[in-house]
């Protein structure tokens, strides 16, 4: 299926689940959060929320700074 992860398409298999896209795209999952078409999707949830073909995925990485 072909969806949209920070402005990039890219093309994940069937039934594939959040949890699946991030370690896709490679980024740990401490310090991450996602969105689903503009909706956060809590991390307890990335297993079992499946995503649909044409997705608007935003993966988002808590950086630290001063």
């Amino acid at each position: 299926m072909q969806v949209t992860i920070n402005q990039d398409s890219i093309q994940l298999p069937a039934n594939c689940t959040v949890a699946l896209a991030v370690k896709e795209k490679g980024v740990p999952f401490q310090g991450t959060a996602v969105a689903v078409n503009y909706e956060v999707i809590p991390q307890e949830a990335w297993e079992s929320h499946a995503l649909k073909e044409g997705d608007n995925i935003t993966i988002i990485r808590a950086t630290q700074g001063g």
